[in-house]
């Protein structure tokens, strides 16, 4: 393609402006001009002298006069240019009309339709104006017919085509508004309490602004509909105004339904109110007794309430059984996972019943949820199915012997184990209908709860309802086990829902402790045991052994004299055997603990080092450095001193004496006032890099990840933000599969016939994906050719039209996404110049 000088970009701009025809600017500029490629090069939006217009223009033009009538065009003009996130939605119309666009058959409704239809539909997101909501809800209410007509306050126009337009899109516009429309107020009241729940809670967070409207609230708790006095306490929970305190209690009195009375309880502990007069346990055993009396669901058969363990108070008195199975039932009915009143219900419970109902329940749920044919039933099954499905591949070998030449020999034992197999592989039911059990399991014991969640997830990674069930009640829990869990599985997991899960339940536990996630991560590292000193104090009794970790964290075992042990003894006659039990257990659990927190924290501050994470210097001393396996794991790293401006003062590493040397081995010491962050070549100069490298190979240390071999590619001559040096190497789809799911990368959507064309990795410290696309391949998938094409990085996963250029990239992350593009080049056959006729597709 012939590039396009200053000059046609002048006489471009007179086309834009509408001064010269088209055929008159082709002859000046000598060729057709692809406003595509200049626009998603940004080689006209670059100019000082473009403006809205011009981009509406130019869009026009590539779009083409049918799919500008189209909301999908329009919401792809967000996506790909940032340039109009500038304008208010008023402006845009305005130069719509001022083209001429809809001129003709087309009204100027017409054009305010296709503005808006993108944000009344559930396509677009409403922080496109985040910090400038002026310019959005300013056009909705010059032009309210179109909320008018999205809430159905009157007959839509035909201009909203086939589009999808949701009622929760158009209530959320009216969050926007100073002043709620007085004609919608009633409308939404009756939503906020008599509705499905998302429509339910957009409607209450729109009239939450509303001067008192607890009291039109606590109104509704007498409503005879039992739907909505269950919504009016909720909702009181939520506006939190003590003087509905009163209000909660009579209503407290008359109400007869459980579920409630349960929401009423809530409301009034969220407003700091004593309900322990409510939960005593001679009340609790009244309202259990009076509940039981009642038909259980049928659906809940399975469950064995005979092997309820038995649970005690904090005061040490035995609890009822008939309680515990009141609040089992109770859950069950009540359907969620996480609700607070079972949460409270547990807390009135000994530390030890907290964990042995936990545990109970938790693995209650999972043995029905994995409930599979025993073999002999497989084999039973399997037995009287055989003998046609191999009659049925023979006569499709003999019909088709091309299509099915694997059928040709195919052996009765062949069929009958593909049918056992089969069989084995399916479950007999589900348990998800009780998941409003697992609220009791807030308590669990962290190790148990990671032992039992990391093995279903592992097994039963399909069970994605049922996952996303058993991480809820996790919120109420402080165990830094399983904080740490859900901290790794927010970071990164294969399955989209179950990471946004984990990371919601993160961001709930580190907003009710005050803390961001990243020092909610830093607080709750786990120590696999150890004490200030790096040491695990096995007592047996009679005899104690000490456990630490070596320089390669492997666990030696000493006695009291000082002796090496490959194994903790078996207790002597005169020795607690339960102690000795205990202790071995301990041992046991720390190993298992170790494990998991070299693995979580590897790849915590590799992310760290990416999104270049700053730690105030008191901070990370006394959370890192001092950590009794952190402290050994960051020995590892080079780190930078940062000054308050964020100029590099020094790099250093961590001793194992706790001093802090550079690569000349001289101490240094840090300025409290100061900042630390993980060193990266991208960051530093070529000889202090050389010098590190000495430095480790000199003292033979290995590096916990690699910070100094990742360069910063060459983006002088790329202007686009898309990387494609690498365009046309051939390679594999599992090659390329393997080695960027094992860097945390995910597949890209899936597209029509279970196509996909590229993997990406998120960053959430930057809200950005990093990008890489190739040939494509299929699910489910085989090993077939594929080229590598391209790297970039954006805020939408898999939109190359949203590329960020390179240089507002944050350095580390640009190198390191440029090592994953070329890490995949490097395990690939090179370049092939004939690439295009090797591929499948």
């Amino acid at each position: 393609m012939k590039k396009t000088t200053s000059k046609d970009l002048d006489n471009i701009f007179e086309y834009l402006n509408g001064k010269i025809e088209h055929s008159i600017l082709v002859k000046k500029i000598k060729k057709n001009i692809d406003f595509r490629f200049l626009l998603r090069k940004k080689r006209l939006q670059n100019l000082p002298e473009f403006t809205l217009f011009h981009l509406l223009r130019a869009t026009i033009l590539v779009e083409g006069p049918t799919n500008m009538n189209s909301e999908y065009c329009f919401l792809n003009m967000y996506r790909k240019y940032d340039v109009i996130r500038n304008f208010d939605l008023r402006q845009i119309a305005d130069i719509f009309e001022k083209l001429n666009y809809y001129k003709g058959i087309q009204s100027i409704k017409h054009i305010q339709h296709i503005i808006a239809i993108p944000f009344l539909t559930s396509v677009i997101f409403h922080d496109v104006y985040e910090t400038e909501p002026y310019k959005l809800w300013a056009f909705f209410a010059e032009n309210e017919f179109l909320l008018d007509e999205a809430l159905g306050f009157a007959r839509q126009q035909k201009y909203w085509f086939d589009s999808y337009v949701d009622r929760i899109n158009a209530i959320k516009i009216l969050t926007l508004f100073p002043i709620i429309p007085v004609k919608y107020v009633t409308y939404l009241f009756e939503l906020a309490l008599d509705e499905a729940k998302q429509i339910r809670h957009a409607a209450q967070d729109v009239l939450s602004a509303i001067p008192n409207i607890h009291n039109q609230v606590e109104q509704a708790l007498s409503s005879a509909k039992q739907e909505v006095r269950l919504a009016a306490a909720e909702w009181l929970a939520e506006l939190g105004d003590k003087s509905s305190i009163e209000a909660l209690i009579v209503a407290l009195k008359k109400e007869k339904r459980e579920i409630v009375q349960a929401a009423i309880l809530i409301a009034l502990e969220k407003m700091d109110e004593d309900i322990s007069r409510y939960l005593t346990a001679k009340q609790l055993l009244t309202a259990a007794q009076k509940g039981l009396k009642g038909k259980k669901s049928a659906d809940f058969d399975w469950f064995d309430f005979n092997l309820i363990p038995t649970l005690t108070w904090q005061n040490g008195d035995k609890v009822d059984p008939q309680i515990i199975e009141w609040w089992i039932c109770l859950a069950f009915k009540l359907k969620d996972p996480s609700h607070p009143l079972f949460i409270t219900y547990t807390q009135l419970l000994s530390k030890q019943s907290q964990q042995q109902l936990g545990e109970f329940i938790l693995q209650s749920f999972i043995q029905q949820d994995t409930l599979m044919p025993t073999i002999e039933e497989a084999e039973a099954k399997a037995s009287s199915l055989t003998d046609k499905r191999l009659q049925q591949y023979m006569r499709a070998y003999q019909r088709y012997p091309k299509h099915y030449p694997h059928y040709n020999n195919i052996t009765y034992e062949q069929v009958f184990d593909e049918i056992k197999n089969e069989i084995l592989a399916n479950y007999l039911g589900s348990a998800i209908k009780a998941k409003g059990i697992l609220s009791l399991t807030s308590g669990i014991k962290g190790q148990v709860a990671v032992s039992l969640i990391t093995r279903f997830m592992r097994d039963h990674s399909q069970r994605r309802a049922q996952i996303e069930a058993i991480l809820e009640p996790m919120a109420y829990s402080n165990d830094p086990f399983i904080i740490q869990l859900l901290l790794s599985l927010a970071r990164r997991y294969r399955t989209a829902s179950i990471q946004e899960k984990a990371k919601k339940i993160v961001e709930h536990i580190a907003q009710c402790c005050g803390w961001s996630t990243d020092e909610l991560a830093d607080r709750t590292i786990s120590t696999a045991g150890l004490d200030d000193n790096g040491l695990l104090i096995l007592d047996y009794g009679e005899r104690t052994f000490i456990a630490s970790l070596d320089d390669k964290f492997k666990w030696q075992l000493k006695n009291a004299e000082g002796e090496k042990l490959k194994a903790l003894p078996e207790a002597r006659n005169s020795e607690n055997p339960e102690l000795v039990k205990e202790a071995k257990k301990q041992f046991n659990n720390s190993k298992k603990e170790l494990s998991q927190l070299l693995t979580m924290q590897s790849s915590r501050f590799y992310e760290a080092m990416c999104a270049q994470r700053q730690w105030r210097v008191e901070y990370w001393q006394k959370y890192l450095q001092h950590h009794p396996v952190v402290g050994r794991l960051i020995q590892g790293l080079v780190w930078l001193q940062l000054d308050k401006s964020g100029h590099i003062v020094n790099s250093f590493r961590p001793t194992e004496n706790s001093r802090l040397v550079t690569n000349q081995n001289d101490e240094i010491f840090v300025d409290q006032n100061h900042f630390i962050t993980l060193a990266h070549s991208a960051l530093m100069s070529s000889t202090d890099i050389a010098q590190w490298q000495v430095h480790f190979k000199h003292h033979k240390l290995n590096q916990l990840f690699d910070q100094f071999n990742h360069p910063l590619p060459d983006i002088s001559k790329i202007d686009d933000g898309i990387i494609n040096d690498r365009l046309g190497w051939l390679t594999d789809s599992f090659t390329i599969r393997g080695i960027l799911t094992k860097l945390g990368y995910r597949h890209g959507d899936i597209e029509d016939g279970g196509s996909f064309y590229g993997y990406y990795k998120y960053f959430a410290n930057y809200k950005l994906y990093i990008n890489i696309d190739f040939s494509g391949s299929m699910l489910p998938e085989e090993n077939i050719s594929v080229v590598l094409y391209n790297l970039y990085f954006s805020k939408t996963p898999g939109f190359i039209e949203s590329a960020i250029t390179l240089d507002n990239l944050p350095k580390v992350l640009l190198a390191e996404g440029y090592a994953n593009y070329m890490a995949v080049a490097d395990a690939s056959n090179g370049f092939d110049p004939n690439w295009q006729d090797k591929l499948i597709w």
